[in-house]
């Protein structure tokens, strides 16, 4: 039977090379207990690289991901594994991951790798059985998760250590559309002005979305495949320059038109899931209701009567100001009807209260929306 050996991104070595992938797969575990060691591949009689690779490649092309996949054609490498001898390649598989593949240097089996703690092979047709198979209209795209996205991965560390985030999810929000390079791709900034210093490459040339078009601004959730060298001229008191920047590679998975009205039902289902992400103690589950209504569990942190307790005395709704959900600042947290809904309440220190929000879009330079608040009960 044909196999491969699929192991996680994190094993992956500083050289990769990215395809356009994210996640992790789990197959079923086998038993074996020796742990795999990398060593250069000597006897001539066994299977060259190349044609290793062919044999992989002749099997993805009999085995497709709904999705997309790919070898990466700048790495190969070799392990031993219980005194067998494998290449190695990267496999990419679209939205799942970049994963270490093996194939057996004497008899052309492809495997992956087992999900226990300890490292094992799983024939790859039996992973494929599990994990990438799909009848003909059966696949059905998957819930867009926004918080696999909430990484915290800056600009600036994937410019510093690129290799560390090879296939990382990335958010990246409120940046403008510079130049439109063909398209779906996209320069893009971040700032009141242009400037170099905040560039990224854009790529949503899969999406049969909209295009964006310069002066855009744009939310991205997508998958860091390295930094480009982009060549930029520039004119200062009539001189033009040429300056060579680094600027970080992102493929998109979503992409947010801050500039535009969101859909007030998907944004409200973004911004549950933004805070619910970004848990502290003054919160419990933050929950989606329908169309634009949210519940929100918060605890007030003093007690008091409703007149002292108005708009951004709630407990942190003041740090929520910083925060940009899709790429919307929260403006205001405001009352719908101040002097009816909570005038009889005791605000109590330390209770948790369930808090009924509505959402409403602010027209702007700037993208903004409000939380209205229609009612509020304790737990």
């Amino acid at each position: 039977m044909i196999a491969v050996i699929l192991i996680l991104c994190s094993s992956c070595s500083d050289n990769t090379q990215p395809s356009n992938t994210t996640g992790n797969a789990s197959p079923s575990p086998t038993n074996t207990q020796s742990e795999p060691t990398r060593e250069a591949v000597t006897d001539s009689g066994a299977l060259t690289a190349e044609e290793a690779r062919e044999l992989l490649q002749t099997w993805l092309d009999a085995h497709p991901f709904p999705l997309g996949g790919d070898i990466d054609d700048t790495y190969d490498d070799s392990l031993v594994f219980e005194g067998v001898e494998y290449h190695t390649f990267y496999l990419g598989v679209v939205r799942f991951g970049l994963f270490d593949v093996y194939v057996h240097k004497e008899t052309g089996e492809l495997f992956s790798t087992g999900d226990g703690e300890e490292f094992s092979m799983l024939p790859l047709d039996i992973w494929y059985e599990q994990y990438g198979v799909y009848e003909e209209g059966e696949y059905e795209e998957p819930v867009f998760d926004r918080t696999l996205y909430y990484t915290g991965i800056t600009r600036e560390q994937l410019l510093r250590y690129p290799d560390d985030h090879y296939y990382s999810n990335v958010y990246l929000t409120q940046y403008t559309v510079h130049e439109v390079v063909e398209s779906g791709l996209y320069h893009a900034y971040r700032g009141d002005s242009f400037n170099t210093e905040t560039l990224i490459l854009i790529d949503d040339r899969g999406s049969t979305g909209a295009n964006a078009i310069k002066g855009d601004m744009v939310t991205v959730y997508g998958t860091f495949i390295g930094n480009e060298t982009v060549t930029w001229t520039t004119t200062r008191n009539g001189q033009q320059t040429m300056e060579n920047v680094q600027t970080p590679h992102i493929s998109v998975d979503k992409l947010i038109f801050n500039n535009m009205n969101p859909d007030v039902a998907e944004f409200a289902n973004a911004l549950v899931s933004y805070l619910n992400a970004h848990q502290a103690s003054d919160f419990r589950e933050h929950k989606y209701l329908y169309e634009s209504t949210v519940e929100l569990g918060l605890k007030f942190s003093e007690s008091g009567t409703p007149s002292s307790k108005f708009g951004y005395r709630l407990p942190d709704f003041s740090a929520w100001t910083e925060l940009s959900p899709d790429g919307y600042t929260i403006y205001e947290i405001k009352y719908s009807d101040p002097n009816g809904i909570t005038q009889s309440m005791t605000f109590n220190e330390g209770q948790f209260y369930k808090i009924t929000c509505s959402i409403e879009y602010v027209s702007g330079s700037f993208p903004k929306i409000n939380i209205v608040i229609e009612n509020i009960e304790s737990y």
